[in-house]
């Protein structure tokens, strides 16, 4: 499942949401202050400044994983492969 990290009054964040309905997508927003505090963010990926923060969450062998994708652009090119 895609899980969206994004914020109040973010047009991207927004927009990857629309994304992944329109493509059928299972995934999960949540926003900054509501769900979740940028210490989460940061612990995914120390590098990612940008909202939205969109990573892949799978359990593998019962162990939750969890793959940085990165931005709404990087989300499309991900589904590409």
């Amino acid at each position: 499942m895609i899980k969206i990290y994004g914020k109040k009054d973010c047009k991207s964040c927004d927009e990857a949401v629309e994304y992944c309905k329109l493509k059928d997508i299972p995934y999960e927003y949540t926003s900054l202050g509501g769900g979740f505090q940028i210490s989460e963010m940061q612990d995914i990926n120390k590098t990612h400044k940008s909202f939205p923060m969109i990573v892949d969450c799978y359990f593998d062998g019962g162990k939750e994983v969890v793959e940085y994708i990165g931005t709404l652009n990087h989300l499309k090119s991900w589904l590409l492969k």
